[in-house]
């Protein structure tokens, strides 16, 4: 899938499974890829948060399916990471991250997770930017995919990404 998409695997690369994963500045995380070191850290599913009260619509994939979407999400950000070290801004590589998180995911876990947020227009890159990837991670995934799976965009967009033709806003609020 990722090859597919312009992101061949150029070097070997480590998976560990662990019970707690700690992103380097400190906080707890789901999954890490350390771009450095070719590593990616995720948590195990037995640990994975799975309570969907909290209004998290990752918490509502199941565990296992969620678990394969972690790989692809940190695979793609070590795969843009060796194919284009320097040329990815950070909301670019969220957004093919997220992307194909999403595109890992069965269709119906897909749609499970989409009908729960509202995109109005996939065209709408508003809100593909570090500020929603940020404070609402589900909400950018979903922008995110809707982009990504309009007609013309697609791995096409990820190549023009790469070559450098086309970028997400990087801005904060």
């Amino acid at each position: 899938m990722l090859a597919a998409c312009h992101l061949p695997q150029r070097e070997p690369v480590l998976i560990s499974v662990v019970e707690k994963v700690q992103h380097p500045l400190g906080t707890d995380c789901v999954a890490f890829a350390d771009c450095t070191t070719q590593e990616i850290e995720l948590t195990a599913p037995d640990f994975l948060p799975r309570n969907g009260r909290d209004g998290d619509v990752f918490t509502r994939i199941p565990t296992a399916e969620m678990f394969e979407s972690l790989i692809a999400h940190e695979l793609t950000h070590l795969l843009v990471h060796q194919s284009h070290p320097d040329r990815v801004n950070e909301i670019n590589q969220e957004y093919m991250a997220y992307a194909m998180q999403l595109q890992s995911l069965a269709p119906e876990t897909r749609m499970l997770f989409l009908d729960r947020i509202e995109v109005a227009d996939p065209q709408d890159t508003s809100r593909i930017n570090l500020f929603f990837m940020n404070t609402a991670p589900s909400l950018f995934a979903a922008h995110a995919w809707a982009h990504f799976s309009a007609p013309a965009n697609g791995c096409a967009h990820f190549k023009r990404i790469l070559d450098g033709e086309a970028s997400f806003q990087s801005w904060t609020y």
